[in-house]
């Protein structure tokens, strides 16, 4: 039972200790507010021709706690400009670390043949528990193109002419989207282990740490007893204390500090079927060999005490409740 005991509450303060670390991680990446880690970005094709269009990829490493929005990006090169129905997100899995990957992939048209290494487009983000509206944004570098003006135009270009139309950068993202403030997963998650281990774990503590009867123990006591090989003195002593502690659980008195005669005593005021006159009799002289052999140093064997330690089981099995009148007061 201890033994179990050991292992359980290592096991809880393991899970507390986790519990614990990924709570106080996803807390102290929340509360900095960790911006995005960029990781890399490819067009599809290097050589294009102004009008013609090119699918960009890009790699990218959020906070659990951000998550990009689908709106006009706040920032676009001049030279470029993106179909927005293109724009699509993958979402990736979340990683120990806090973070989630994301891909982004859009379509996009070069209008001129200028360099556009070296700029970027930043979308931007929300995030949870950081009041209401965008909070920062994700730059995705532009890796160059080596662009050219077709010698003769084409009559449909590659996308509809409306998408060709520029509008006007702007440095941030003007219009504040309205989004409703959530709890960070890990809190729900924290709370809802905590609200369902909690009762477990105070259950079985409860339960574990109940005191067993006061026959259940002396039993255990007298079996240790019977194998110890502690010198003789200590032994009497041990088993005197057993049969006092024994007696006082059992029937509700004060046997600890008793002398021999006090504790015969004490047996006599006990009203219980097995207790006769005969059992007190040789309690009362085990007491008084116990006492003589400890304080008069009365010479003792092996073979003395394993007839000592019989009458005290015969004494605890016999004062022992069957499971009919354990609920009787004793």
């Amino acid at each position: 039972m201890r033994t179990f005991l050991a292992i359980l509450r290592i096991g809880i303060f393991l899970l507390l200790s986790a519990l614990a670390f990924v709570g106080w991680k996803a807390f102290s990446i929340w509360s900095a507010d960790t911006k995005p880690v960029p990781t890399e970005s490819a067009w599809s094709k290097v050589d294009v021709m102004v009008g013609e269009d090119v699918t960009l990829q890009a790699q990218f490493r959020l906070p659990y706690h951000q998550t990009p929005t689908d709106v006009i990006p706040s920032r676009i090169p001049e030279a470029l400009v993106i179909h927005k129905p293109s724009l699509q997100w993958t979402r990736g899995k979340l990683g120990v670390d806090g973070f989630r990957d994301w891909k982004i992939q859009f379509d996009a048209v070069l209008l001129s043949d200028a360099s556009i290494a070296g700029q970027s487009i930043a979308f931007p983000l929300t995030s949870w528990g950081k009041g209401k509206g965008n909070s920062g944004k994700v730059t995705v570098s532009l890796p160059g193109l080596t662009s050219a003006y077709a010698e003769e135009m084409p009559d449909q270009p590659a996308l509809a002419t409306a998408a060709l139309k520029v509008d006007s950068p702007a440095p941030e993202l003007a219009e504040m989207v309205e989004i409703e403030t959530r709890w960070p997963w890990w809190i729900i998650a924290v709370f809802a282990s905590l609200g369902i281990v909690s009762p477990l774990i105070h259950w079985l503590i409860r339960r574990l740490r109940r005191p067993s009867p006061p026959w259940e123990t002396a039993q255990v006591e007298l079996d240790r007893l019977g194998s110890a090989n502690d010198d003789l003195p200590t032994l009497y002593t041990r088993l005197a204390d057993i049969l006092k502690t024994y007696t006082g659980s059992r029937f509700g008195c004060s046997a600890q500090a008793s002398c021999p005669h006090e504790f015969r005593r004490l047996l006599d005021q006990v009203e219980h079927g097995s207790l006769t006159d005969e059992v007190r009799s040789r309690l009362h002289e085990l007491l008084c060999e116990t006492d003589a052999v400890r304080f008069a140093h009365q010479s003792a064997s092996r073979e003395n005490f394993a007839a000592a330690l019989a009458p005290v089981r015969e004494f605890v099995k016999a004062t022992t409740p069957t499971s009919s009148s354990r609920n009787e007061p004793a």
